[in-house]
C-alpha cells in the first residue's frame, strides 16, 4: 500500500511543530523540495520522506568538539 500525502497542518501535528515552522524549514531548505509536492496553492508531504530527510541531515552534522578556548569562556 502506498503512503498517502498529508497536508501541512497534518505534518505539523505529527511533528509537534507549528505550520510557520514547517514553512520556515521549506524556505531555508531544511526540508528539501524532494519531500513535498506543490499542488496549486497547497503543499502535500509524505511523512516518511520528511522523517528520512531529518535522519539524513542528522548524520551529516558533525558533533561539536570543545576546545580549551571554549571551555575558558566566561558567560
Amino acid at each position: 500500500m502506498t503512503e498517502k500525502y498529508v497536508s501541512i497542518s497534518e505534518l505539523a501535528d505529527h511533528l509537534a511543530v507549528s505550520i510557520p515552522t514547517i514553512r520556515s524549514w521549506m524556505s531555508n531548505k531544511t526540508l528539501p523540495s524532494e519531500c513535498y509536492l506543490k499542488i496549486a496553492k497547497t503543499y502535500r508531504f509524505k511523512i516518511s520522506e520528511v522523517e528520512a530527510s531529518f535522519k539524513k541531515s542528522e548524520k551529516k552534522e558533525a558533533p561539536i568538539e570543545f576546545t580549551d578556548a571554549m571551555v575558558d569562556l566566561d558567560f
